[in-house]
């Protein structure tokens, strides 16, 4: 009797799984490289006809280093540091659109700065913006502390800091973008 309802048991969770497990969602432009992404924004690789400009308009600030104060002291953190992008997307058209976006943060800047995350990717469902309404964005990585660097790093990261890669999906239409400040 006891192994009938531990067998029992063993399938009720079994089958949870396999039931939960298939309604995870996973979207194909998630897990995409930065070289990949290059070569789509080089080859125009977007949803044929698709203009992304009649449907929003994108606005990016300067990236920002924020050296935190990690110790008990409350003194500035010597070896690590914080940097924070912002964009706006703002729909400007008169309805409703869904969009969904993946941040990735340029190959030449995280492989030699980035210590924490370099793809960002909230709403896996999209989000709907309303005329003229914007969506703040605003995701912070962890890097290396900027007075640690030698000249020639500190010029490399100067040079990449203020560029991201945006897969941005517009009512199910995809654009690769590169984005800096205007």
């Amino acid at each position: 009797m006891k192994k009938q309802y531990s067998l029992l048991l063993f399938l009720l969770l079994l089958s949870i799984m396999i039931v939960g497990c298939s309604s995870i969602k996973v979207r194909e432009e998630e897990i995409l490289d930065v070289d990949t992404i290059e070569k789509y924004i080089k080859e125009q690789k977007h949803d044929q006809g698709f203009d992304y400009l009649r449907f929003v308009k994108i606005e990016m600030e300067e990236s920002q280093i924020l050296f935190n104060k990690t110790t008990v002291e409350q003194r500035e953190d010597k070896y690590l540091a914080n940097i924070v992008y912002r964009l706006k997307i703002r729909n400007i058209t008169s309805s409703n659109i869904k969009i969904h976006y993946t941040l990735y943060i340029p190959k030449e800047f995280a492989e030699r700065f980035v210590i924490g995350e370099r793809v960002f990717n909230l709403f896996v469902d999209g989000v709907e913006i309303k005329p003229n309404k914007s969506l703040n964005i605003g995701h912070g990585t962890l890097i290396r502390h900027y007075k640690l660097l030698s000249q020639e790093e500190k010029e490399i990261f100067n040079k990449y800091k203020d560029i991201v890669y945006l897969v941005l999906s517009i009512n199910d239409k995809k654009v690769y973008l590169k984005v800096t400040p205007d």
